[in-house]
């Protein structure tokens, strides 16, 4: 068989891509036109989101100055035009490789902006219209070639055992680049090293390459299972991020291991385990620091782990206490990760994104039964009675199973010996002289959240009227209101001088409870 196209077969086909080429311009026109709204409206910063537009703009004017050249030179001249390009295209095998390419190009986009950017999405959407017109086009040069393979694999068996192996192909190609970016913790890394928040340390220092290194070092951590609360941070050795194996943030130490010191327990979500701050410097280890300064000697202990509301810290404590480590004061810092899980699911009481592990649930079974599994089942939490152990998702309801919680902690505590100290943390919300970049957190939340603010304020008002002048009990939502410098590094989570100002409002209530 010959490796190339006839001149005549080249001619015709040069001919076909000419009189197609504007209609190809045409439509990939139309796709950019079409995501332009959502360019306009996709929660982004300033900067970023003018980037994407001079890139749209530059775009379109380069697919308007094609489509008039297209139509200013007749179909014939560029016929004669694309002649040689039809022909290098059509040589055996330069098409496929182009077609694998494209589709490489795709899945790449799809695991990149789902797993970076999913506000995005509509890029990849955009990526995959592009795709398809550019495959058109290779149909259009080489449609006498497979027109040519057909004939030749008229046999079924044939043909179904090729189509079969190219649907395998694509299988194996889909899970090997999901294995690649997702398995290896690729995205993760990719996430830290785009991660355009330049973190303030200790000390108002502020360093743009030791900040992207941190958050490269923070996008390669994984969660791992744990019973009952159900995910800790992986074992993980770094410069400024250390796991034990068991799952704990290392934290500050100001007593040998051999010394009799009381023990201070810290659990919470993400802003206890300090994420946006290096291990000496998250809450935890700066009470710790403060108590050694005060010649107070304790051994603090950081449990919080990424996203866990109070019902998980009150079931992680109850297993500590079940094992003998008892310590002498608990910290049970949080609040926000309760009211994001009840605007999330609109119910309270629930872990963050519940209806992942009712989906992995199901997985499970459909896999017992031998199951071939491609994609999650569409189950949603409608689909499950949750009465057992959820409530309304209302302001109301969440601060109640919050105080509940507390109650059952009080009781456990009591029974043990273990005074307690409970922090409602400060939020970006409570701060009024915020800086730029503080602003377009809390215009971003709006936008990707709406009315979760309005829920917020009203927890904390009912909050504060229900726990007016219990003594374990530390309000610091407003800790920051007057505080006109940079703070907050999104929504909840702050920098290391933050985690020192609210380490001084929490170590002289555990001093106290030491002594």
């Amino acid at each position: 068989m010959p490796t190339t196209l006839d001149s005549s077969g080249a001619s015709a086909r040069s001919h076909l891509l000419a009189r197609s080429a504007f209609a190809l311009v045409f439509l990939a026109f139309v796709g950019m036109l079409v995501t332009v709204p959502f360019l306009l409206s996709a929660p982004m910063r300033a900067n970023m989101r003018t980037l994407l537009l001079v890139i749209y703009g530059v775009g379109l004017l380069g697919l308007i100055g094609a489509g008039i050249l297209l139509l200013r030179k007749p179909i014939e001249q560029w016929a004669v035009s694309f002649q040689p390009l039809v022909s290098r295209l059509s040589r055996r095998g330069v098409a496929i490789i182009l077609i694998f390419f494209i589709l490489e190009v795709d899945l790449v986009a799809l695991f990149l902006i789902r797993g970076l950017t999913p506000n995005l999405m509509f890029v990849f959407f955009l990526i995959l219209w592009w795709s398809i017109l550019l495959l058109a086009a290779l149909l259009i040069i080489v449609g006498d070639q497979i027109s040519a393979w057909f004939n030749r694999t008229r046999s079924l068996w044939s043909s179904i055992g090729i189509t079969l192996a190219a649907l395998f192909g694509l299988l194996i190609l889909y899970l090997v680049n999901g294995f690649l970016l997702e398995g290896t913790s690729l995205i993760g890394r990719l996430r830290g090293t785009t991660d355009y928040r330049v973190l303030t340390f200790f000390g108002g220092e502020v360093d743009a390459e030791r900040s992207r290194e941190y958050w490269a070092e923070l996008g390669g951590i994984q969660a791992q299972w744990l019973p009952y609360t159900y995910s800790r941070i992986q074992p993980v050795q770094g410069q400024y991020i250390n796991v034990a194996t068991n799952g704990l943030r290392q934290t500050a130490s100001f007593v040998d291991a051999e010394t009799d010191a009381p023990d201070v327990f810290f659990f919470g979500g993400s802003t206890v385990w300090g994420d946006g701050s290096r291990d000496d410097y998250t809450i935890p280890s700066q009470v710790a620091r403060l108590l050694d300064e005060r010649g107070q000697a304790a051994r603090v202990t950081n449990f919080g782990q990424v996203a866990y509301v109070s019902t998980q810290d009150l079931i992680l404590f109850q297993l500590q206490l079940a094992q003998g480590n008892v310590p002498e004061v608990a910290v049970f810092y949080g609040g926000f990760n309760d009211l994001a899980s009840t605007y999330i699911h609109q119910a309270a009481g629930l872990p963050h994104n519940e209806v992942n592990r009712i989906q992995e649930f199901y997985v499970g079974r459909l896999l017992d039964a031998g199951q071939i599994i491609l994609a999650r089942p569409r189950i949603t939490l409608d689909d499950v009675d949750l009465s057992l152990v959820t409530s309304e998702g209302t302001a109301e309801e969440t601060v109640n199973r919050y105080l509940e919680n507390i109650r059952i902690i009080r009781a456990l505590a009591a029974e043990y010996g273990v005074r307690t100290l409970f922090v409602w943390q400060p939020t970006l919300l409570f701060k009024e002289n915020r800086t730029p970049e503080e602003q377009q957190f809390v215009d971003d939340n709006e936008a990707v959240w709406p009315g979760f603010w309005d829920l917020y304020r009203e927890a904390d008002a009912i909050l504060r009227e229900r726990i007016d002048g219990e003594s374990d009990f530390l309000i610091l939502s407003d800790l920051f209101s007057d505080e006109s410098g940079y703070i907050f590094i999104d929504r909840v989570h702050i920098i290391e001088d933050g985690n020192f100002r609210v380490a001084q409002a929490i170590e002289p209530h555990v001093a106290t409870l030491l002594e």
